[in-house]
């Protein structure tokens, strides 16, 4: 599977802005990317997250799916929370996610 794009700016900054949670799943129904963006469906619609290009969706043969919505901060431990849960169950972390966070 290939590497998403880098975006040109990092957004990691924990404060109160809005954001969601999200996961990406392959076509088999594997979760395979736990992770929190501040440009997903919540600001651009529903279909139309700016996370991750859709062609590289397309190519991976993954689905953008929105859990989860609060502030920066909330959805940082909500993600750290569900990477825990999936590696407890699964005895590793999703392929995409290279840490807990």
């Amino acid at each position: 599977m290939q590497q998403c794009p880098k975006s040109k700016t990092h957004g990691n900054k924990l404060d109160s802005k809005t954001a969601e949670g999200y996961v990406l799943v392959n076509r088999n129904g594997r979760t395979v990317k736990i992770g929190e963006t501040t440009r997903g469906e919540d600001k651009f619609g529903v279909g139309k997250q700016q996370r991750y290009p859709q062609r590289f969706l397309k190519e991976n043969n993954l689905d953008y799916v929105k859990e989860a919505s609060g502030t920066k901060i909330d959805m940082h431990k909500w993600q750290n929370q569900k990477i825990i849960e999936f590696t407890n169950i699964f005895g590793s972390r999703p392929l995409l996610n290279k840490s807990n966070y």
